[in-house]
């Protein structure tokens, strides 16, 4: 269930991408014009990043003197505060975040560039109202694309990662959205951050979310599964695959049923030989049953089909390795999805 959303700033709540590429340029070019960067060097290698990276990569890739970087850093500020103040409010943006707030979602923004550059840009747009809390380059200690700021995020707002939102554009900072684990909403400009497209994402992610239900810790049970029928009535209809391979939802009849049963234990199967000849071999490559990973599945074979009753799960019972007192689980019925257990101890 998603309940905190995070929002990078540039190329996401405000088109600064542009302001950022022209403010340090500006400043680049007082120190000289050979180090300026074209848009496809920013496009490509810069963008995202934040200017003290840039300048150290502008350093090893065109020359500019180290001694340099603090007066660059400084004028780039100067230049970015002159664009800032141009900027007008953003009716359409700061609805977005007023319908976020009111349907009771928490509301940060985590940018790489520096704190008062990021409140400025929300200030000048309206919308800094709207946001819970602000975490800039100067709160971590590792920049994007490193997933620290995401995750500090997160802790603040007392949430999981899988209960997070994070809306990015670059490709630098939708890598730090996915290292962080939250949910990645991948847009390329501020045009892209619609309401509805928020919502529906987030109604996606709800319906999909599987719930992590622990497992019953059978200790040394083993769970024993008759698979004898014959399957007529699927014959009849068209089936080619033995009654416990037909899939449901997706997976083995026979796996939906370990599947909702959801004990920690050995589970053990057993099968009648078809008349079609089919193998106990093929049968365990066809059955992928996940839920058993942590004990390998047996297979106990016999050659006519078999009424679940109380002597067949004693007789099976003796087939079962280990400790006379060890429990044996038994299914009933594979038909039906939401089986009982009945167990009993082999004396």
């Amino acid at each position: 269930m998603i309940k905190h959303i995070i929002f990078d700033l540039d190329g996401v709540l405000v088109d600064a991408r542009d302001l950022h590429y022209h403010a340090l340029n500006l400043a680049l070019a007082e120190i000289g014009k050979e180090y300026i960067i074209d848009r496809e060097e920013h496009l490509s290698t810069y963008d995202g990043l934040p200017t003290s990276k840039k300048l150290q990569m502008l350093t090893v890739s065109k020359g500019l003197p180290a001694d340099s970087h603090n007066k660059v850093w400084q004028l780039k500020q100067e230049k970015t505060i002159y664009l800032i103040n141009k900027m007008n409010y953003d009716s359409r943006m700061m609805n977005v975040l007023r319908s976020l707030k009111e349907s009771d979602y928490s509301v940060h923004v985590a940018s790489n560039s520096i704190k008062n550059t990021i409140k400025m840009m929300l200030l000048r747009k309206g919308l800094i109202e709207y946001v819970d809390e602000i975490f800039s380059n100067e709160d971590v200690k590792n920049p994007k694309p490193n997933p620290e700021i995401y995750l500090r995020s997160i802790i603040k707002a007392g949430v999981s990662p899988k209960e997070t939102l994070i809306v990015e554009d670059s490709h630098i900072g939708r890598k730090a959205a996915l290292e962080s684990g939250g949910h990645l909403f991948p847009v390329r400009n501020p045009d892209d951050v619609v309401l509805e497209s928020i919502f529906n994402s987030i109604k996606k992610i709800n319906r999909s979310k599987e719930v992590i239900k622990p497992k019953w810790q059978g200790g040394e049970m083993n769970v024993l599964i008759p698979m004898a029928g014959a399957g007529s009535r699927f014959e009849k209809a068209g089936y080619t695959f033995p009654k416990p391979l037909i899939e449901v939802n997706g997976k083995p009849m026979i796996q939906t049923v370990v599947d909702n049963l959801n004990i920690d234990a050995k589970h053990i199967f057993n099968r009648v030989i078809q008349n079609n000849g089919l193998t106990n071999v093929v049968f365990q490559k066809n059955l992928a049953l996940e839920s058993c990973y942590d004990h390998e599945p047996s297979f106990i074979v016999g050659d006519k089909c078999i009424v679940a009753c109380n002597c067949y799960v004693q007789s099976c019972a003796r087939c079962v390795k280990g400790s006379p007192k060890r429990r044996v689980g038994w299914i009933r019925n594979i038909d039906h999805l939401y089986p009982v257990i009945h167990v009993c101890h082999k004396s």
